[in-house]
């Protein structure tokens, strides 16, 4: 009879603990989760968007004909591809990562050590979705058969200390943060 309870208390445990995981799962509004297995398909974990996704197989340079222009405090970063325009011209640049990536970052965080990501756009090719895996991002959309994403960074990337560089970083991350699909005020216009 004691085995018997025994064995039941470790069944009703379990049953428990996967009911704690489903709720918590729920409450944490996590995506569900497809229980077969796939063939010989490779997963890594991802916490931190990457700066560099696999390159396509194509000639396609998501820097191709890059130019910036600043004028008024405004600065422009244009590509074959897109232009991107934001204010606040001196506190930021670009870094090309791959044939696929730029990310946008704040100069004064970057060059001292702290940081300053603001944002990184990448160019899947269109069907190819594996962008999904990003912890932060939005779709920016479409164009020339390549979807462009934002992703964001996942952690502070300023010294949070120094006032000035805060209010410069938080005034560009603002309209990065419009980098999406169909908004009426997206920074990014594709050619």
């Amino acid at each position: 009879m004691m085995d018997k309870l025994k064995k039941t208390a470790v069944l009703l445990g379990g049953v428990m603990l996967i009911l704690l995981i489903v709720v918590w799962g729920i409450k944490h509004n996590m995506k569900t989760v497809d229980m077969q297995p796939e063939p010989k398909t490779e997963t890594e974990a991802v916490d931190e968007e990457p700066e560099e996704i696999p390159e396509a197989k194509s000639d396609y340079d998501i820097a191709a004909g890059l130019k910036m222009k600043e004028k008024d405090g405004i600065k422009s970063l244009s590509t074959d591809h897109f232009i991107l325009t934001l204010s606040h011209g001196k506190s930021w640049d670009a870094k090309v990562n791959s044939k696929t990536s730029i990310t946008i970052y704040n100069k004064n965080l970057y060059e001292g050590n702290r940081g300053g990501k603001l944002v990184t756009i990448f160019a899947y090719d269109a069907g190819d979705e594996s962008y999904d895996v990003l912890p932060e991002y939005n779709i920016i959309g479409e164009s020339g058969g390549k979807v462009y994403i934002a992703a964001y960074p996942t952690d502070m990337q300023y010294d949070s200390r120094n006032k000035k560089a805060v209010a410069d970083y938080l005034a560009v991350f603002d309209e990065v943060s419009r980098l999406m699909e169909d908004a009426a005020d997206c920074p990014l216009e594709f050619k």
